[in-house]
């Protein structure tokens, strides 16, 4: 066995691993980001609007992580609404009655992130209306 090999099998909780997930989730939202389009804008429309439909009688929460980013810096270029559709397209792995929302975060990793943000998907559905790619 080399040295090096030893190294990487020696460090504690699998740090090396874990790093380089995060690097490769990284390099794929990348990756996706630069694929988004006028579909993937005419669907995130669509799925945002149904949502609020179904839930518009869902009383409102405190602002978000995502919310307090989106009303400090809204999207206004096309890399900017891309990276914000490929967020908003994460409800695409979610159940139904998330789909079409955003979540409180992102990545909403703990339990009381990954609640529906109404005040945020309703803000980016009336904002990506007035945007065409």
């Amino acid at each position: 066995m080399i040295a090096s090999d030893r190294e990487l099998h020696e460090r504690p909780n699998g740090v090396w691993s874990l790093r380089m997930a995060e690097l490769n989730k990284r390099l794929f939202f990348n990756a996706y980001v630069s694929r988004i389009d006028e579909v993937a804008h005419k669907r995130a429309i669509m799925e945002a609007e149904s949502f609020l439909a179904r839930n518009a009688d869902t009383p409102k929460e405190g602002e978000s992580k995502l919310l307090i980013a989106w009303k400090k810096n809204p999207p206004s270029t096309k890399k900017e609404w891309q990276r914000w559709i490929a967020i908003h397209q994460q409800h695409l792995f979610l159940s139904d009655d998330l789909r079409g929302g955003f979540l409180r975060s992102f990545p909403a990793l703990k339990k009381s992130e990954q609640k529906a943000d109404i005040e945020l998907t309703r803000l980016f559905y009336e904002a990506l209306r007035q945007f065409s790619f």
